[in-house]
């Protein structure tokens, strides 16, 4: 199950982060909790799929967004 988990969910993230950054989501007043929700799976599978490496990258997608 955690090597199910660590193959395929960074390609749903992906594809959360690559919705959530559209330009066209910006009439939209609550699409923000989509980008906290995304930035908290991140942390999930960093820590769950240790990859610590890609730590830093969070917080910098994070102090992006």
């Amino acid at each position: 199950m955690r090597e199910t988990v660590a193959a395929y969910l960074p390609w749903l993230l992906s594809a959360i982060t690559i919705s959530h950054s559209h330009p066209g989501n910006d009439k939209f007043r609550h699409v923000w909790l989509l980008g906290v929700g995304d930035q908290a799976l991140w942390l999930i599978w960093i820590v769950y799929a240790p990859v610590l490496g890609r730590y830093p990258v969070l917080l910098k997608m994070a102090h992006l967004a």
